[in-house]
């Protein structure tokens, strides 16, 4: 039997490559693909998430927060049955979004490398 490092895995007498072992079963959403079925799911806002920067912007402000977003619609959108949730996981994703939408966000929000969880390093 060899190790997880991916060659062959030994059942009895059966030798099977494990990336067979895996195929067909549904793999961990990554949070590129979790974020992107948010934004699918929450057009609402997302929209107002770009308004809210645009409006920021068009005050004059040089610099928004994403972070500050977020909590500001929490604060004002939440229902009290708790079934809409935002994911701080997506608040990088969507400061990015937003600057992908409207380039005249193009330096509105700090952004840093984004890292490779398998890994543990930026991605490149």
């Amino acid at each position: 039997m060899t190790s997880s490092s991916g060659m062959a895995r030994s059942w009895g007498s059966q030798q099977q490559p494990l990336g067979e072992l895996f195929e067909g079963l549904p793999h961990a959403l990554t949070k590129e693909e979790r974020f992107g079925k948010f934004v699918a799911d929450n057009p609402d806002f997302v929209e107002w998430f770009c308004r809210r920067a645009l409006q920021d912007r068009a005050a004059g402000l040089r610099r928004g927060s994403a972070k500050l977003y977020f909590e500001e619609y929490r604060g004002k959108h939440i229902n009290g049955d708790g079934r809409y949730r935002l994911n701080n996981d997506f608040t990088s994703l969507m400061a990015r979004l937003a600057v992908e939408r409207h380039s005249i966000l193009n330096g509105f929000f700090e952004t840093r490398g984004m890292w490779d969880p398998t890994r543990k390093v930026p991605r490149k």
